[in-house]
């Protein structure tokens, strides 16, 4: 992703954010799910989940966590516990930020959308953020 997207300006930073990287995961065959900010991928087994973390104050960042959910295995554990409907909400998988950044040296998984000289939202600094997003998802 090296072209600058541009956004809708009068959008909330977050949501001009998630219209730039949304465009690369669907093309990856993720879809949106606009109530949980999360893009979510089939895979045989389940599905990849990508959530995204708004921190929203005088400036906005983001950061994301991601995990499998293995949907007959979550079935089956609910039967056994005797809440067959309540599937959806046991055995997601989350990734460990934690043990991932010890393999990778200063990991970076917090990204402001915002310009840090002008302290404004601006298409190049979301764009920024997005490519950075980017490279840790990849």
């Amino acid at each position: 992703m090296n072209d600058l997207i541009i956004t809708d300006n009068s959008l909330k930073p977050s949501e001009r954010f998630i219209q730039v990287i949304g465009e690369y995961l669907i093309k990856d065959g993720y879809t949106f799910k606009k109530s949980q900010r999360a893009f979510e991928k089939p895979f045989d087994k389940g599905h990849y989940v990508i959530q995204l973390w708004f921190r929203i104050g005088s400036l906005t960042n983001v950061t994301f966590s991601w995990w499998l959910f293995f949907e007959k295995l979550a079935k089956v554990h609910s039967t056994i516990i005797g809440r067959p409907k309540s599937y959806r909400k046991l055995m997601y998988m989350p990734a460990n930020l934690a043990i991932h950044t010890r393999w990778e040296e200063n990991y970076e998984h917090t990204w402001n959308l915002y310009d840090k000289n002008t302290l404004t939202y601006t298409d190049l600094s979301i764009n920024l953020a997005a490519q950075k997003f980017i490279k840790a998802y990849e």
